[in-house]
């Protein structure tokens, strides 16, 4: 006996088959590459190289009598021990974070997004007005003189997630 011809239904389901396989391994490779890609960004840059939770005087700071305020200011999402500015989403009912600075000293702030993915703004009235825009994982130092004595906002100028939290910075020039 001769043997029988394929139908057009036995060769299609190994063309079924090839095809789900196809797509469950490329599935599997893109969330294996995802995984390695997002977790090797979580740290790289400058956020690796920050505690993993803010000190206890991270928003609330006196510089002392040298020339030279140095601060650390970290945006960052909900859910970040970082939230806001140095934690400034834990501690909404004071003002946070609070800088101290005296009349004619050189003030260097080191801001840092440490956001999971959006920008984040950051402005002082008075002397940084125009305030900055940082994308995610990028920093940016200020730089400026203390030239006027005050009470001065800190806050986050662009629209994001947490945005709210941010708006109670202050900068004290005595």
């Amino acid at each position: 006996m001769l043997p029988q011809p394929e139908t057009k239904k036995e060769r299609e389901i190994p063309l079924i088959l090839v095809i789900v396989i196809i797509v469950v391994v490329a599935s599997v490779v893109g969330v294996f590459v995802y995984s390695i890609y997002t977790t090797s960004n979580t740290n790289s840059g400058p956020c690796g190289t920050i505690p993993t939770r803010p000190s206890p005087d991270s928003g609330n700071a006196t510089a002392g009598d040298g020339p030279i305020a140095k601060f650390l200011i970290v945006a960052a999402d909900t859910g970040s021990p970082y939230a806001g500015f140095n934690g400034s989403y834990y501690h909404l009912t004071t003002q946070w974070p609070v800088m101290r600075v005296h009349l004619g000293q050189q003030v260097v702030i080191t801001v840092m997004n440490c956001a999971s993915s959006e920008p984040h703004g950051f402005a002082i009235t008075h002397y940084l007005d125009s305030g900055i825009a940082l994308s995610k994982g990028q920093m940016s130092i200020v730089n400026f003189t203390a030239n006027e004595k005050g009470a001065f906002r800190v806050y986050c100028d662009i629209l994001c997630a947490v945005h709210p939290y941010m708006q109670n910075g202050e900068l004290i020039v005595s």
